[in-house]
């Protein structure tokens, strides 16, 4: 099984956002990015933070993997649980993350987490935030 951490970031005044991605695999090893993103809202990000995780993760899985889906964001974990978000913003990150996550995983959940216990994530996306 692969965890993935994902968390997004927004800075308004400086007008810049980010994604943190943290990846965690059954043999211990771990990748972790810390993306730097456009102009977006906070909600935007980690959508967007999705999204490139998930292609992450197919990128170093076997079509016979689990993915279990760590956010701290209630609106991406119901939009993945429903495959549907009603906001357009979001639509386009939503599908490319379902589409690679049927594509490419045996299996997928998404699990919502308190943001208490995703820190390393939002640490990551804080990195490429301040990086702006």
């Amino acid at each position: 099984m692969i965890e993935l951490y994902i968390d997004g970031a927004a800075n308004d005044l400086q007008k810049c956002a980010a994604a943190g991605v943290y990846v965690k695999k059954e043999d211990k090893t771990s990748l972790e990015k810390s993306i730097q993103l456009p102009e977006m809202t906070n909600h935007e990000a980690e959508f967007a933070a999705l999204s490139l995780g998930v292609k992450l993760c197919a990128d170093i899985a076997s079509n016979q993997s689990i993915l279990s889906i760590r956010t701290d964001s209630q609106i991406v974990c119901d939009a993945v649980d429903k495959r549907y978000v009603k906001n357009e913003q979001f639509r386009p990150y939503l599908q490319e993350a379902l589409a690679v996550l049927d594509e490419s995983f045996a299996m997928h959940f998404i699990k919502w987490i308190p943001s208490s216990k995703n820190g390393y994530a939002d640490a990551l996306a804080k990195k490429a935030l301040n990086e702006s």
